[in-house]
């Protein structure tokens, strides 16, 4: 995994299932995050810089962002590895890490110390077209 350690997951999970999981799925643990990075890359990427959020590591990551990433990728794999047999805790969990991550989407949610994009000042600056567009010559 590039962004989450086993121990972040650790909290969230039964270690002998987690183990299980590793040793047998690791490649597949690893597909599971990146994708999940990409979801919430794709959820934040248009308010924050998210190559910033996932290029930090050891205490300088933000937690909310490692509990809802957590999340997501334990869903994916529990999912992956028994599809009819999802606890209904980690639905919920996962509803609820959707739900937050449209909220921060929508701006109904603003999490602190995420780094904000930087837009050029040129694409912060409205332009308003201003003029007169009135042909004398069609007046008769």
């Amino acid at each position: 995994m590039k962004f989450l350690t086993i121990e972040d997951v650790k909290g969230y999970i039964f270690s002998a299932l987690l183990l299980e999981s590793e040793n047998d799925n690791s490649e597949a643990l690893n597909i599971i995050e990146d994708s999940n990075i990409a979801l919430v890359s794709s959820k934040l990427g248009n308010r924050y810089d998210t190559e910033l959020i996932f290029a930090a590591a050891g205490i300088d990551r933000h937690k909310l962002i490692i509990k809802v990433l957590v999340i997501l990728v334990l869903y994916d794999l529990i999912r992956r590895n028994a599809a009819r047999k999802v606890p209904v805790d980690f639905k919920e969990d996962w509803d609820w890490a959707m739900k937050w991550l449209n909220d921060v989407r929508d701006g109904k949610e603003a999490p602190t110390d995420l780094p904000v994009l930087q837009e050029d000042d040129v694409n912060n600056q409205s332009i308003v077209p201003w003029g007169n567009n009135s042909n004398k010559d069609l007046y008769l």
